[in-house]
């Protein structure tokens, strides 16, 4: 990714106990062409492979790539991994849950609340 303007690095444990070193980076909005959608590199090496997220505007589009990459990580979470900070320790990550509707409208939220009712 060229442009990284964000990232950080966990240790992702699968729920057979594997470990796996994960750089989540976030790149640089950039509009796709004059007059149409923003979109903004994101990535979760060694866990997913992403396409970049797209918005409105680059504000949007940035919004989305976190909301993206914090979801991800929730739904392993949910699969039983755990996230861990980087490095020799076995200290939890804990994910911002304020941040997972970043960048929706608010007709998007209601409609991922109701999914997650179902």
């Amino acid at each position: 990714m060229n442009d990284t303007i964000a990232q950080t690095h966990l240790m992702a444990v699968r729920p057979n106990g594997d470990r796996i070193p994960v750089t989540l980076a976030i790149g640089k909005p950039y509009q796709i062409a004059p007059d149409q959608e923003w979109a903004c590199p994101v990535s979760l090496a060694d866990l997913h492979k992403l396409p970049d997220a797209r918005g409105e505007d680059s504000f949007q589009a940035l919004c989305l790539a976190i909301s993206l990459a914090l979801r991800l990580l929730e739904s392993f979470q949910a699969q039983g991994g755990r996230l861990l900070f980087a490095g020799e320790t076995d200290e939890e990550y804990e994910l911002p849950k304020g941040l997972l509707h970043l960048g929706l409208r608010p007709t998007a939220i209601e409609a991922h609340s109701e999914d997650e009712l179902t």
